[in-house]
């Protein structure tokens, strides 16, 4: 399985005071709470997770950990949560790649979604955009389009964080509706794929707005079109995909959810999947979510189990069709 390695570090601020679950007189939580992550300090969910915290210690009142354990396509966090004891003291926010990428693209995937963990909250969706070297050949998606049907095979596309991830896979998708041609170059990360785009080392690459607003800012690269079904608030003038010209919708967003250990009694997992939804909603952090590109969501465990099994069918078809299993 392909890894990834980023800096790790722990910061505390969390907290609660929820009524008795589980044990018998025992207020949840009566000690620290930890949130392991597979993302990097300072990436998007980690910004937005933290700020989280200092809400959720006011509606609280005891501290938890947010320790970041990214790597390995996020089988590090993944195996922190499903080995921790079933109290809701282990906790996790995870991504579509972990949850309906990865068990199609690999053969030694070491974790099941549906038996290691617990469902809690949908949390935000992050779309990417197609991004171009501002003063490069290809300015727009029919652009792309004529260039790539003209010259099958030659033009190229990066995939930030190696094969297989969710906006790679969606350029797959896309060139099969289309009936084009095109190579994917992996990359260990957004920043080397994105200098790559504006030299013109590769032809274009995706990535999320917040990942690219210091490039855009300097003019270094252009977004001609966002992988979502409709325009983003934070970037109203660059349209979908299909808008550009794509045969189709194109959807390349991630999508994060809150996850537990499986068996956590039903009572705490409902209280914590509640409040994440209602902290997630308050002004200063979704003000937050939405300046870095990011689309805040409403939705229990039952629609996390939906769009896992939505997206998984919709990935393993993909995968399958484009060969890329591993």
């Amino acid at each position: 399985m392909k890894r990834r390695s980023f800096v790790t570090t722990v910061m505390a601020t969390l907290g609660s005071a929820w009524g008795p679950a589980g044990a018998q007189n025992d207020v949840f939580p009566s000690r620290p709470v930890r949130l392991v992550l597979p993302y990097s300090a300072s990436s998007g969910p980690d910004v937005v997770l933290r700020i989280m915290g200092i809400e959720l210690a006011k509606k609280w009142g005891q501290q938890v950990v947010v320790e970041n354990r990214p790597g390995a396509n996020g089988v590090l966090a993944i195996t922190a949560v499903k080995q921790a004891k079933p109290d809701g003291y282990t906790l996790t926010v995870i991504d579509n790649s972990m949850t309906s990428i990865n068990p199609s693209l690999y053969s030694d995937v070491p974790y099941n979604i549906d038996k290691d963990l617990t469902p809690l909250a949908l949390m935000m969706s992050t779309p990417f955009y197609l991004m171009v070297s501002a003063d490069g050949p290809l300015q727009s998606v029919k652009q792309v389009m004529e260039v790539a049907r003209a010259n099958p095979g030659k033009l190229s596309f990066g995939s930030p964080t190696g094969i297989g991830h969710v906006s790679h896979l969606a350029m797959e998708a896309f060139l099969q509706d289309a009936g084009l041609k095109m190579f994917v170059v992996p990359y260990k990360g957004t920043s080397p794929m994105l200098t790559d785009v504006a030299t013109g080392a590769v032809s274009m690459g995706w990535a999320s707005w917040a990942s690219a607003s210091g490039m855009l800012d300097s003019g270094r690269i252009k977004a001609i079109a966002v992988g979502a079904t409709e325009r983003q608030t934070v970037s109203p003038n660059v349209p979908t995909m299909k808008e550009a010209g794509a045969p189709v919708d194109v959807e390349a967003s991630a999508w994060t959810a809150l996850f537990g250990p499986v068996n956590l009694p039903q009572e705490v997992a409902r209280t914590l999947g509640a409040d994440f939804r209602e902290v997630l909603k308050a002004q200063q952090v979704a003000a937050r979510a939405a300046g870095l590109g990011n689309v805040t969501l409403d939705g229990d465990a039952a629609a996390v189990r939906a769009r896992i099994d939505r997206e998984s069918k919709r990935f393993k078809d993909i995968i399958e069709s484009r060969g890329l299993r591993t």
